[in-house]
């Protein structure tokens, strides 16, 4: 997506791939939407070797059902399960880590407020982050920041995970890549020992980011690399790789049964479910932006303040270029 158009595509470094796309039939292979995200200008520039899922929110279902909550599936829902949470002793309903678990956890609770075609007209320049819309949803942000640990700058996103196994905090919002975490580290079973659902009002879409391959000009050995774009592509090459990773293909006709149970849900969601991108995970925003909005999330995580957040990231956006 962009961490690649923004950076190596508009510096005229990277081959148009849609003549590949086309002899491929990858056209009808990914998801429109896919393939809309890593276009740009008339060209396609990448092959999505595999898809993460963003929107993801993980619990411990022993210790919901200890604590006599059920999973809430909208952010003021969200916010009332927390105050009911804290009134039983759980201090830190929601667990999270350092500065890109909260950019994170951002991009939900924005993709849930605004849903997905606010999310797209942020990217595009269409809706501005001055907006009452997106301004009334950082403060949403900052509640949900309430909600959290004191702690999260000193965590990893694996120690921060951990605290649902071991019944710390009720929630956790993290990409699909924790699903692997919880069966190969932790030797959790899925659905027993960790649950998940869509983030708090997102349901129906999927926030995607994907590993992909593109063709720098003047390649050395440009058959080779064709060869190679032609392989990650490829039903076969996809269905080998990621479940193995703990991704899910990007095509659309993957053998699912070669998958977990966790993989196997998202790759149906993958199916029918509306595709925004991820912020965080460089694709519909440029390097330009992500690099410098962490320190976004650092001062409004300190001071709450959502009309001087919005204005910051809106500075970030105009300098970015986006919507140009």
């Amino acid at each position: 997506g962009q961490e690649l158009i923004g950076t190596w595509v508009v510096a005229n470094r990277m081959e148009d791939l849609s003549s590949l796309f086309k002899s491929e039939g990858w056209t009808k292979a990914f998801p429109a939407d896919v393939v809309k995200l890593i276009s740009s200008k008339g060209g396609i520039w990448s092959v999505p070797v595999n898809v993460h899922r963003s929107n993801v929110m993980w619990y411990n279902p022993a210790k919901l059902r200890a604590w006599g909550v059920t999973v809430p599936k909208t952010w003021p829902e969200f916010l009332t399960t927390c105050t009911a949470l804290k009134a039983k002793g759980v201090a830190a309903p929601l667990v999270v880590g350092e500065n890109w678990t909260q950019q994170h956890l951002w991009e939900n609770v924005m993709v849930g407020t605004l849903g997905a075609d606010g999310w797209n007209n942020l990217w595009s320049g269409k809706l501005k982050f001055t907006d009452p819309k997106v301004v009334g949803a950082f403060t949403t942000f900052g509640k949900v920041m309430d909600c959290t640990n004191k702690d999260a700058s000193g965590l990893s996103w694996q120690q921060a995970s951990d605290r649902i196994v071991d019944g710390a905090g009720a929630f956790n919002i993290m990409g699909d890549w924790a699903a692997g975490y919880f069966s190969n580290t932790r030797y959790l079973l899925p659905n027993t020992g960790f649950g998940w659902t869509t983030a708090p009002g997102t349901e129906g879409l999927f926030v995607m980011l994907a590993d992909s391959f593109g063709l720098p000009k003047g390649a050395k050995h440009r058959t080779e690399a064709v060869d190679w774009l032609k392989l990650l592509g490829s039903r076969q090459g996809q269905d080998t790789f990621n479940p193995l990773k703990g991704s899910i293909a990007a095509r659309l006709d993957s053998d699912i049964r070669r998958y977990s149970t966790y993989s196997r849900s998202a790759a149906t969601d993958w199916k029918k479910d509306k595709i925004v991108g991820s912020m965080t995970h460089g694709a519909v925003a440029p390097e330009s932006f992500t690099s410098a909005f962490g320190a976004v999330i650092d001062q409004f995580v300190a001071n709450k303040n959502a009309q001087s957040a919005a204005a910051a990231a809106q500075q970030l956006a105009d300098k970015a270029g986006l919507g140009k």
